[in-house]
């Protein structure tokens, strides 16, 4: 997935895929009783990027955090850093001030940013206003603070749902890592505090690279797989090599919409600009 372009790796490349899930989806609540969505969606996050505090009076970046026991304890490591070092845990307050302070500025400043937020007719009671014409500084305000909200004994939201294991097909013992990864969540070092449920589900994905080794192989050894782990498992074939725009069967990857503050704050860092996909 480097090759590919995605810096971050898979995770990267199936975080937007998750935010509207395509069908109807039938879920169960904590009492078994089933409920069908048309508009249901899961969050892709880093196994670890959840584990996060927000911190709105430290001058630490969220995302310098790991969790040292079973109990859930945070302590500062490079460890709770996302692939990129980019804080991806949200609910930091004055990350998500900055960035809509930012957004505001920068649009007094380019009238063609973003439509006339402020053509509110004063006679229009809040009661008889558009739901299209709320100020969509205001939607970027509840989005970011609502994004990559942190796990906590508390509350849910947060809590997996399931884990997506993935591996390689260069792997030199896949089926062997595969076991790995999974002890590593269920009791290892990858275990989550004691007051998440561990009973999710685990979804095994072989990463077949089109360019580079044998399509025999990886469907072999997606079978054994399946002899192994259940049906819960995936053959997911790319081509490692880069596309370029000018590419008739190539797209471009949609960005995920929630995001972190932080996370978009250095992403506008990166690239000096804002990027498009931001205010919606």
């Amino acid at each position: 997935m480097r090759q590919k372009g995605f810096p971050g790796g898979f995770l990267d490349l199936i975080r937007p895929y998750g935010e509207t899930v395509s069908g109807k989806v039938t879920i169960r609540d904590s009492v078994g009783s089933s409920k069908t969505y048309d508009d249901f969606g899961i969050r892709f996050v880093g196994l670890r990027d959840g584990l996060g505090q927000p911190r709105p009076q430290s001058n630490r970046p969220s995302y310098e955090t790991k969790r040292d026991s079973a109990n859930g304890r945070l302590s500062s490591s490079s460890k709770g850093r996302s692939l990129l070092g980019i804080p991806r845990v949200g609910g930091n307050l004055s990350q998500v001030e900055e960035l809509v302070d930012r957004h505001l500025s920068y649009s007094e400043l380019h009238a063609s940013y973003t439509a006339d937020y402020l053509s509110f007719k004063e006679e229009e009671s809040p009661e008889s206003a558009s739901l299209d014409m709320v100020s969509p500084f205001y939607s970027l305000y509840l989005r970011r603070l609502l994004s990559a909200l942190p796990m906590s004994p508390h509350e849910t939201f947060s809590h997996p749902v399931g884990c997506v294991i993935a591996i390689s097909s260069r792997n030199p013992s896949p089926i062997e890592e595969l076991r790995r990864l999974y002890q590593s969540t269920n009791t290892g070092d990858d275990r989550l505090p004691q007051w998440v449920n561990n009973e999710y589900l685990r979804y095994y994905v072989l990463v077949h690279d089109e360019d580079n080794d044998d399509i025999n192989k990886s469907i072999s050894l997606y079978e054994q797989m399946k002899r192994h782990f259940s049906l819960h498992c995936h053959l997911l074939r790319l081509r490692s090599v880069r596309c370029v725009e000018s590419d008739d069967d190539s797209i471009r990857l949609a960005q995920s919409s929630w995001i972190s503050a932080g996370e978009e704050l250095a992403e506008i860092q990166r690239r000096g600009n804002f990027p498009q996909y931001i205010v919606k």
